[in-house]
């Protein structure tokens, strides 16, 4: 259940030890609430919590997702209420494609001012720059989020020397568990940058790559062989970034928005281009892992259930024994029942109707009460039909394939669907008739 003060939507996002809602406040404010997996919360988890709740209340950026509070639930659960960005993340951004530069360089700057705002005004390392914490709104805000991993400039690493960020992003010195300073959020910002401009990340797509950097074995590709139509003092900031060596880097954040160039037009080329994409649909939500595996298994359900009636059904075709074959034509013979049917039903009934007794021969007997009356019955009409067709061309085919019982489930069904509720004649003429008989009279057709 929700905590109190505000209640939760559809889930929005997910980390390794949380999931994050949309939510509304009892004020009405539309926010995002990061809470932690059910079960008994680790420690570490918890101080995650409050730490990002302690980081983030010292900043105030527009480059920053705010967050307002940590909220305790019962059982000791937790939730971290925080600024709700409507947007998507910048991993399945770029996973859309190549975006333009201009919209790139606008990004990057954004991310920058954000570091820079982090590192001068709390001195913290944020230790997980990455896409996945980019978030853009539709209409263009760019906003760094998640400071749960953050440490104060300097410190060194955590405890038990776990490496905490993601190893696509991971500076060679965080790699290595050595202290910490602004300058390993440059190189992920840097390697962000590369993959915007690029379309590609500069490490390699592979573990094997990455290790292969970390390892000082290889070096990175430069950005303008990538791309050359970029500008070169562009490429250099961004290489420079990458240094392996963070005293080769950048001083600071700031110091790299000083030399970064700043392209007009990049916030409305990020916004057209995001509109686009999601008329066309791109960002439209995929159903969980847990709802696919339940989908794909009630379809294998359905596909077990429907294979035993096909096998079923096929034994019945084979169990039942074909009729012998007549000098007519199939088509022939059902056409002369449908014409048959068809008199039947707009021939008002004679005062004696030939009635079935299983023979070869119709035996008359009294008409009744069924017969006479304007309603038109299934059994009437059976009779009626039976009579007439002993009489016609298509009497063997009757007898052989149609019996008692059939013959009046076949005339009510054609009765409800064809609304022929009366005898007599009828407003339509003989050929949209026949066609209704023939339809009528097709579920009982041998094939």
């Amino acid at each position: 259940m929700p905590g109190p003060g505000y209640r939760l939507y559809e889930q929005i996002g997910k980390g390794g030890y949380g999931r994050v809602f949309r939510a509304r406040l009892d004020n009405g404010q539309i926010v995002a609430i990061k809470r932690l997996s059910s079960g008994t919360p680790r420690r570490d988890h918890i101080e995650s919590f409050h730490k990002e709740s302690m980081f983030a209340g010292q900043l105030d950026h527009p480059n920053i997702v705010a967050v307002m509070g940590v909220d305790e639930e019962h059982a000791g659960r937790l939730s971290l209420i925080m600024e709700f960005v409507d947007g998507v993340d910048l991993m399945r951004y770029m996973g859309q494609g190549r975006l333009s530069a201009a919209a790139s360089l606008y990004i990057g700057r954004a991310l920058l001012s954000a570091l820079a705002h982090a590192h001068e005004t709390a001195r913290l390392v944020h230790r997980d720059v990455s896409p996945h914490n980019v978030l853009i709104s539709w209409n263009g805000e760019v906003k760094l989020s998640d400071f749960g991993v953050a440490k104060l400039s300097g410190q060194g690493p955590t405890k038990g020397g776990q490496h905490r960020g993601k190893n696509h992003y991971m500076s060679p010195e965080q790699w290595q568990g050595c202290p910490l300073d602004a300058r390993s959020d440059l190189f992920a910002a840097g390697i962000i940058l590369y993959q915007l401009f690029a379309g590609r990340s500069p490490l390699g797509e592979s573990d094997e790559d990455i290790w292969s950097f970390f390892s000082g074995a290889t070096k990175l590709l430069p950005l303008h062989e990538r791309c050359p139509e970029l500008p070169p003092e562009l490429c250099a900031v961004v290489m420079r970034l990458l240094e392996y060596d963070p005293t080769a880097r950048h001083e600071s954040a700031r110091a790299v928005l000083d030399v970064l160039p700043d392209w007009p037009h990049g916030r409305d080329e990020l916004v057209a281009q995001l509109h686009r994409l999601r008329e066309l649909g791109a960002f439209t939500r995929r159903p969980s892992r847990r709802r696919t595996r339940r989908l794909e298994r009630s379809m294998l359900a359905a596909a077990l259930l429907l294979g035993l009636g096909v096998g079923m059904a096929a034994s019945w075709q084979l169990w039942r024994p074909e009729p012998p074959a007549t000098s007519n034509t199939w088509g022939a013979d059902w056409r002369d029942m449908a014409d048959t049917l068809i008199d039947a039903v707009t021939q008002p009934p004679a005062t004696e109707t030939p009635a079935s007794t299983g023979g070869d021969e119709p035996q008359t007997h009294p008409v009744t009460a069924a017969d006479t009356g304007q309603q038109a019955t299934p059994r009437g009409l059976a009779s009626r039909v039976d009579s007439k067709i002993r009489t016609s061309d298509a009497r063997p085919l009757w007898i052989r394939t149609v019996n008692e019982g059939t013959r009046e489930s076949f005339c009510s069904e054609y009765l409800k669907h064809h609304h022929l509720t009366q005898w007599g004649p009828t407003n339509e003429n003989h050929s949209t008739l026949r066609v209704k008989a023939v339809r009528a009279l097709d579920p009982i057709e041998p094939r």
